[in-house]
């Protein structure tokens, strides 16, 4: 039974969870009351390391941007790509298709964490009854 309340048995369970069947990534943060992260798992399917490949510094830090709205707002976040654009506006954007969402975990009236997920290779999006699932 104490295995069952652990912390990270329970984000493991969570990650692995979603993936791949609401996403093709997902991450659950839990943050301490100062903002600073408690704990964090994350779960993706094959190929998507690849899929981000030479983009993946700008997805995390993209996707820590969202966390840290979602949390600091208290509501879902979504952003329609994996990588922001590149700073030339004449060069072609490389970066990898894709969407991220973040929604606040809310417990008391006050986020203390993420879900995060991100759309990339199946070339999905998150909507109807899984954007609802995701959402509550």
């Amino acid at each position: 039974m104490a295995s069952s309340l652990d912390v990270d048995t329970i984000l493991n369970g969570a990650a692995v969870l979603v993936v791949p069947f609401l996403a093709d990534y997902g991450a659950m943060v839990l943050v301490n009351p100062d903002g600073s992260v408690r704990a964090s798992r994350s779960s993706c399917v094959a190929g998507w390391e690849q899929y981000v490949g030479p983009h993946r510094q700008a997805f995390e830090a993209l996707l820590a941007q969202q966390q840290a709205r979602s949390i600091e707002e208290g509501t879902h976040q979504f952003i329609d790509r994996l990588a922001p654009p590149t700073a030339d506006a004449e060069a072609a954007d490389d970066s990898p298709a894709g969407e991220i969402h973040a929604f606040p975990l809310t417990t008391r009236g006050q986020a203390r964490g993420a879900l995060l997920l991100a759309m990339g290779p199946s070339t999905r999006h998150l909507a109807g009854q899984d954007l609802s699932l995701a959402d509550n």
